[in-house]
């Protein structure tokens, strides 16, 4: 029989990984989980052990309180959006991620001041 907060906290986690563009497959090779044991998590049929969580709070760039819980600090309600698409850039292309952002950032504080 399925936990029912198992089931929600599946959800969580398989509505995450989609939005980074994660297959389950690639999902459960950087947890280095089994791609079986994935799926049990996103259908709330087994839960997952706290070092699991942490590396998938990571890895998906989500506190453990919005996976346990479904809710994330204030702070982090501004950003998550943002935050989660950049964890999803190659690490190879940081640099010019970050150097497009600091040129929207400046467009943006430029026609702020006209």
């Amino acid at each position: 029989m399925k936990n029912s907060l198992n089931v929600e906290i599946g959800s969580r986690v398989r509505q995450q990984r989609k939005l980074i563009g994660y297959t389950r497959e690639q999902f459960a090779e950087a947890l280095d989980i089994s791609e079986r044991f994935a799926a049990d998590i996103e259908l709330g049929n087994r839960g997952m052990s706290f070092s699991t969580l942490i590396r998938l709070c990571n890895l998906l760039s989500v506190s453990s309180d919005y996976i346990l819980m479904g809710k994330e600090p204030e702070a982090e309600r501004d950003h998550s959006a943002i935050d989660k698409l950049l964890s999803s850039i190659d690490d190879k292309y940081i640099p010019y991620t970050e150097d497009l952002l600091k040129i929207l950032v400046k467009i943006i504080n430029t026609s702020e001041k006209k």
